[in-house]
């Protein structure tokens, strides 16, 4: 008898599981994680960066080998019988490295933290219940349709619906993505180009979506209006942290948080 046919990786299984999508539903918005963004790395505000900042940034600092090869040999100096030598010598020097590394990390966090908190509170339109309403970029959820004006960032991994062009296009800007400079062209699907902001809020689709690729860098999906259906692609990507710079508006499903 033949073989049975080999079994995809679990890896190749997980980045292909279709993700269901209904707009405007309480239902998407409670199943996906929220849209809090966090760099930082002692907590997530500042009582748990003060509380964690001191055992962590030790433990971190003598998980390097100088730091360890050093706080022994102090160790071994409190020990008069030994050597002759003061143990101020290597304590001293050793306490000043540590201090001043962690003095750097903790402002880095702090920094870190308020550019999260910036991030976090920008304000953007979304429809909700059928009509606009203002929500900060933390509230934002998957299956919202949200107006993302020009210049500003893309809150999250959102599907482009239409924009301010006649065609439905828009440039975004991925620097602070990929480093690359040059603008990239996406365009709204046909389906609701046209349409423009008509489509909002009363947009009823339901729209499926798929991760083609086990890091995510490819987008295929299906979305469905008025019992019509139109394919979707990396055409309509517009990836969270990218900028809107030639078009007035877009408008643009979230899908990934």
């Amino acid at each position: 008898s033949s073989a049975p046919p080999p079994q995809p990786a679990r890896a190749d299984r997980v980045a292909h599981f279709p993700r269901f999508i209904h707009t405007q539903s309480a239902k998407s918005a409670k199943m996906y994680c929220k849209n809090r963004l966090s760099n930082t790395k002692y907590g997530i505000n500042t009582l748990g960066i003060y509380a964690q900042f001191l055992p962590m940034s030790i433990l971190e600092q003598l998980e390097r080998n100088t730091n360890r090869y050093f706080l022994f040999i102090a160790i071994l100096q409190l020990d008069p019988g030994l050597t002759p030598t003061n143990p101020l010598t290597t304590w001293l020097p050793l306490a000043i490295i540590f201090f001043v590394t962690a003095v750097r990390e903790l402002n880095d966090d702090m920094q870190r933290l308020a550019a999260d908190r910036t991030a976090n509170n920008r304000t953007y339109l979304v429809a909700r219940d059928h009509e606009w309403s203002q929500c900060t970029s933390e509230n934002v959820c998957v299956g919202d349709l949200i107006l993302i004006d020009k210049e500003h960032e893309v809150p999250a991994d959102c599907v482009l619906l239409a924009s301010s062009s006649a065609d439905g296009s828009v440039h975004l800007e991925t620097a602070n993505l990929d480093g690359e400079t040059d603008l990239k062209v996406r365009r709204a699907m046909p389906l609701t180009a046209c349409l423009g902001l008509r489509l909002s809020p009363q947009l009823c689709a339901s729209m499926e979506m798929e991760v083609a690729g086990i890091a995510g860098t490819e987008l295929a999906g299906v979305v469905r209006l008025g019992g019509q259906a139109c394919g979707v692609s990396e055409a309509q990507a517009m990836p969270q942290g990218a900028v809107v710079r030639t078009a007035e508006w877009a408008l643009g499903l979230v899908v990934y948080t």
